[in-house]
């Protein structure tokens, strides 16, 4: 089993909390992989799947722990996938357009097969704030939740869950910790 962790727009798999997951990881003797995707900065879906794909494959009782853009990431990498992993925990993502996005920018899906996603996934944990400034909050993780089933947490005051922009360190995630334990 491999925990992979995604991040997101901007990100690196140094960004907030993420030593934390890695440490927490290490202390259980779970394998860890956190790739850096290519030009983080302008985030692409087709060249982060292109990239993972040259490098990496998901087995069957992996884990994926995304963030922000690593979740619409994660969601074609199990719609495109053949493997069917153990859970995905799904932090501040979106699958609607944002409100600085255009229609076709490129971290949005435009057709998304859920049913396809929910037969690679034996579960599925959302994590979203009631606040967040990027409109990753809690509308979305419920968008998203009803489309794949599912455990919606919803966390108030908790921003984007650790954001360069807006000066949020947030370095640790003990409920990310406890879904992995699960």
């Amino acid at each position: 089993m491999t925990i992979y962790l995604f991040h997101g727009t901007g990100g690196t798999p140094d960004n907030f909390w993420f030593p934390d997951i890695k440490q927490h990881c290490a202390e259980k003797n779970l394998t860890i992989c956190a790739p850096q995707f290519p030009n983080p900065d302008n985030a692409d879906l087709n060249e982060w799947y292109d990239f993972f794909n040259t490098s990496y494959s998901l087995q069957d009782e992996d884990v994926i722990i995304a963030h922000s853009a690593g979740v619409p990431f994660t969601l074609k990498l199990l719609e495109n996938s053949n493997q069917r992993i153990k859970k995905a925990i799904l932090v501040a993502g979106f699958i609607d357009q944002l409100p600085h996005q255009d229609e076709n920018h490129p971290t949005l899906l435009k057709q998304i097969d859920y049913q396809k996603i929910k037969r690679n996934c034996d579960k599925f944990y959302f994590i979203h704030s009631d606040n967040d400034p990027w409109g990753c909050d809690h509308n979305q993780g419920e968008k998203l939740r009803s489309h794949l089933g599912g455990t919606l947490c919803v966390l108030s005051n908790n921003g984007h869950f650790g954001s360069n922009y807006f000066n949020q360190e947030y370095t640790k995630f003990p409920l990310v910790k406890f879904f992995i334990d699960q």
